[in-house]
């Protein structure tokens, strides 16, 4: 990883950015912007999305940052699963057609990754996240539009939870974060340092009854 890179999240009302340093003692913010988006139909937005990545895209360029790119919860799914060897790369070779039965679309339609809290991939049941290449590469190409190309795309819930353990609030044992947007409320929980669900419902309608499903489940 270099030194500093840009964490980069589109949301319905906003862009955030956020410049992470390493440092002897870890990692430290030393820059971050909001970028307000108008209240418009989210099909009307790419102009003005283009618009404020235009404005951060100088700082990486000026400083030759890197950029990692925080993908949606609403547009992932999550399960987890066991997963049939220890060694990680021979995981990463079948996680695919392991989690395709539970997905609505085929193998050869999403693209697939896993968390794995142990040191290795047999340990504990991974969160397997499954993104279709449709949306993943709508997304992509509105950074391109905007002249960014991201050096890795992480699913949201990991996003979160690398903020959860940055500010040493795994050290408690057990806890959770609940995400409340616009559009979705996206719910991570977490036991000492691993994560052991991540949840993402859409906020449509009353939300208070959309939160009464994400407490029962809870």
């Amino acid at each position: 990883m270099k030194a500093k890179v840009w964490g980069l999240d589109i949301g319905s009302t906003g862009i955030k950015a956020v410049e992470v340093t390493r440092t002897l003692r870890g990692f430290r913010v030393s820059n971050y912007g909001l970028f307000p988006l108008p209240e418009k139909e989210r099909g009307d937005l790419r102009a003005e999305m283009v618009k404020a990545l235009r404005q951060i895209l100088p700082k990486l360029e000026d400083r030759g940052e890197g950029l990692v790119y925080s993908f949606p919860s609403r547009q992932t799914m999550v399960h987890r699963i066991p997963l049939p060897f220890a060694d990680r790369k021979k995981n990463r070779q079948v996680v695919k057609y392991e989690v395709e039965p539970l997905l609505p679309f085929s193998a050869d339609q999403v693209i697939v990754d896993f968390y794995s809290p142990g040191k290795t991939s047999g340990e504990g049941k991974p969160l397997v996240f499954a993104v279709r290449k449709g949306d993943l590469g709508e997304h992509l190409a509105l950074l391109k539009e905007a002249g960014m190309d991201p050096e890795s795309v992480v699913p949201e819930a990991l996003a979160f939870f690398s903020l959860v353990r940055a500010l040493g609030k795994t050290s408690a044992g057990r806890g959770a974060l609940l995400d409340l947007g616009k559009e979705k409320a996206t719910l991570i929980l977490w036991q000492e340092d691993r994560m052991v669900l991540a949840r993402s419902i859409p906020l449509a309608g009353s939300a208070d009854q959309d939160l009464s499903r994400l407490a029962e489940e809870i």
